[in-house]
């Protein structure tokens, strides 16, 4: 009950121009610990009488509470959180950022899917720094990781064309001219007089 209350205000204090960074890391652990429930859930109904829980489904309602509140402005918010050194911040804003992804993919609340709402803010980018800037293999590099391979991948896969890059074959490297159908009727004409 008290988790549905501060809900809206963390979620709306997130996103305030007005906050400092240090609150900001604050409001992200807070919403990372609301959201960080045990596999196995049990509410006491006030009789002594525990009610096993579904974790997953009230997981599922707090990241839901969250995100509505103002989604481009929380998606922006914490991929922003993603390239600082504070570890804390760092950590919290990638959990909820891998929560929001696995649990919520495509809501039907939404206009966009988590996936492309997160990639318009820059999250892409800031996960590739992650993992480009990770000396020690750490746990936060490998959900970035993680989440590029199971969300990001096929995209970036999409943009690369290998019919203009060089092969290989027998030690000597071969290049593969454009189908005719790219190349202008009577060729190409760079300026030059015949």
């Amino acid at each position: 009950s008290a988790c549905r209350t501060l809900l809206p205000a963390l979620s709306r204090a997130l996103v305030c121009p007005l906050a400092t960074f240090e609150f900001r890391r604050e409001v992200a652990c807070a919403l990372w610990n609301a959201v960080d429930l045990p596999t196995e859930l049990n509410c006491n109904q006030g009789n002594d009488t525990a009610v096993a829980v579904n974790a997953e489904a009230v997981q599922k309602a707090i990241l839901t509470e969250i995100i509505l509140t103002s989604p481009n402005e929380i998606a922006r918010a914490l991929t922003t959180m993603l390239s600082t050194l504070d570890s804390d911040a760092l950590n919290s804003s990638l959990y909820l950022i891998d929560h929001f992804l696995r649990r919520l993919g495509s809501t039907t609340q939404l206009p966009k899917s988590m996936p492309t709402l997160f990639e318009e803010v820059g999250l892409v980018d800031a996960l590739w720094h992650i993992c480009d800037n990770d000396s020690d293999e750490s746990a936060t590099a490998e959900i970035a990781a993680n989440i590029l391979d199971d969300f990001y991948e096929q995209e970036e896969e999409d943009e690369v064309d290998e019919s203009l890059g060089p092969t290989s074959s027998g030690g000597q490297f071969q290049f593969q001219v454009p189908s005719t159908e790219r190349i202008p009727e009577g060729g190409f004409n760079f300026g030059a007089t015949a």
